[in-house]
């Protein structure tokens, strides 16, 4: 989990590729998603809002995500 969350740390210091309408409108996007989910009973962790985040701020790719996402569920490590 710590190799995660350097993972996370390192992903987190790139810069947001969006302009601050862009990134506003994608947290408005991102916390009705969250809303939903709550709705429906599934919840958002720490890690889960962390990856949103970065999903949210153009911090990461698509294959980054996943990648992501599959050692968060899994708590292994994947190499690209």
């Amino acid at each position: 989990m710590d190799s995660l969350l350097q993972k996370i740390s390192e992903f987190a210091s790139r810069p947001c590729v969006f302009t601050q309408n862009e990134l506003h409108l994608r947290q408005k996007h991102m916390q009705n998603f969250i809303a939903s989910n709550t709705f429906e009973g599934l919840y958002a962790s720490d890690l889960d809002i962390q990856l949103y985040n970065l999903v949210i701020e153009g911090k990461v790719s698509t294959n980054e995500y996943l990648t992501l996402c599959r050692e968060a569920a899994t708590g292994s490590s994947y190499e690209q």
